[in-house]
């Protein structure tokens, strides 16, 4: 029973599961470190709680960089990957691990770190991942993926909600009130207004049944209807001293 309780090293399991529990404590240990790191999954452990109190070296964060990019530049490996990625259980498991609630608090605050919101900036502002960016939306297939994910009904609700939200600030509203009334904006906007797929797309969307209902209560409100007597009106007489 006892050469059962011992490993492939010649050390007793349950004195190795204690010294772990020992480590993660920060106790001292029963055994001298030599003699425990000869078991395979103590120091495996051992390297783990080291991490968790200490954190991790700058040398192996090289290190480890420098292994996981040759292994993604070998041949199939990146493909192989990718493919797994997209499996329903992959995709399951990473959409549970995302909403844990100290998931998405601990992504938050590091995303509200300066130094991490400078590096962002600094990234994001490079011409090389600009053009990467400007490549990468311009494949069509990009497009069409954002063209049906933008239709979906509850995300137009969710962008209706935040635009409101953001639009009532009062710098927002003078940055974009100053940004279409540049000349520049007004002929682009003009433009593609009369483009084949601007056309198109206000012929499909007017012909829309929730936006023939949302039409007719819009035009039945009094002071549309009001305004819209006033507006013809002014153009009737208008008309009428041109004519004489």
């Amino acid at each position: 029973m006892a050469d059962k309780m011992k490993n492939d090293c010649g050390l007793c399991e349950a004195e190795v599961k204690k010294n772990l529990v020992l480590a993660e404590c920060g106790e001292p240990l029963t055994l001298p470190l030599a003699i425990l790191n000869m078991s395979c999954d103590f120091r495996k452990e051992w390297d783990k709680i080291q991490e968790k109190w200490h954190g991790v070296p700058e040398d192996i964060k090289i290190k480890r960089r420098e292994r996981r990019a040759e292994y993604m530049s070998r041949p199939g490996v990146r493909e192989r990957i990718n493919k797994r990625n997209q499996t329903p259980e992959a995709i399951a498991k990473r959409k549970e691990y995302h909403s844990r609630p100290e998931i998405i608090a601990a992504k938050k605050a590091y995303r509200q770190r300066p130094e991490v919101i400078a590096r962002r900036k600094k990234a994001d502002n490079s011409p090389e991942t600009k053009a990467k960016k400007k490549t990468y939306y311009k494949n069509p297939d990009v497009i069409a993926r954002r063209k049906a994910y933008e239709r979906r009904p509850d995300i137009k609700a969710r962008r209706r909600v935040m635009s409101r939200k953001r639009y009532r600030i009062p710098a927002v509203k003078a940055k974009r009130k100053e940004y279409y009334q540049r000349p520049e904006v007004i002929a682009k906007r003009r433009e593609y207004a009369k483009s084949p797929e601007a056309i198109a797309q206000r012929k499909e969307y007017g012909q829309r049944p929730e936006t023939k209902v949302r039409q007719k209560a819009y035009y039945e409100r009094p002071e549309v209807k009001a305004r819209t007597r006033a507006r013809a009106a002014k153009a009737y007489l208008k008309k009428k001293a041109k004519a004489a």
